[in-house]
């Protein structure tokens, strides 16, 4: 089952490029993305760790949709694609940084967008869907109580509360 959700992982990848790129581009692509998963997580970590492979599934699920989403200008997928990201978090905590990074990177994307097209109208909605992603990761994310009461019996928020582990600057 772990190495069907990595070949799932590389199927996911290439629907999210495949409009993107040649037919030999997307080959390539499929072909590079499934050989080094197979390498890395079939070979090694596919047998030991499922959240590395629920990770992989609801990370690229996340990038399919996100693309689908913003070819149709989607509000409904864009909430869709927030909460594969929120659920890929919930297995994978360590990578929170890197989705709230890209939840900043959209928003930013946005603000830059208006800023070189000051008086085009139509870029409003991008904005919302930035807002329907952010806010579809934020409901995935209610569910961490869940899921830390799953892992060490008591319901919390550690993940977001706990600040020992982060880099403290120099006093001085």
């Amino acid at each position: 089952i772990q190495a069907a959700l990595v070949g799932v992982a590389a199927s996911l990848l290439w629907v999210a490029a495949r409009r993107e790129t040649t037919a030999w581009g997307g080959t390539g692509l499929l072909l590079a993305v499934g050989g080094t998963l197979y390498l890395d997580f079939v070979t090694r970590l596919s047998f030991r760790l499922l959240s590395e492979n629920l990770f992989l599934v609801l990370a690229a699920a996340c990038l399919a949709v996100l693309v689908a989403a913003e070819r149709r200008r989607s509000l409904a997928l864009s909430a869709t694609a927030g909460a594969f990201l929120g659920l890929a978090i919930l297995s994978r905590t360590s990578a929170l940084a890197s989705a709230l990074g890209l939840i900043l990177v959209g928003a930013a994307a946005v603000v830059a967008r208006r800023l070189v097209h000051p008086a085009e109208v139509r870029l409003k909605p991008g904005a919302t869907r930035v807002a329907a992603f952010a806010a579809g990761f934020a409901l995935a994310m209610c569910l961490l109580p869940l899921r830390e009461y799953a892992a060490i019996g008591r319901p919390n928020f550690d993940l977001i509360t706990h600040t020992q582990d982060w880099v403290q600057p120099p006093e001085g």
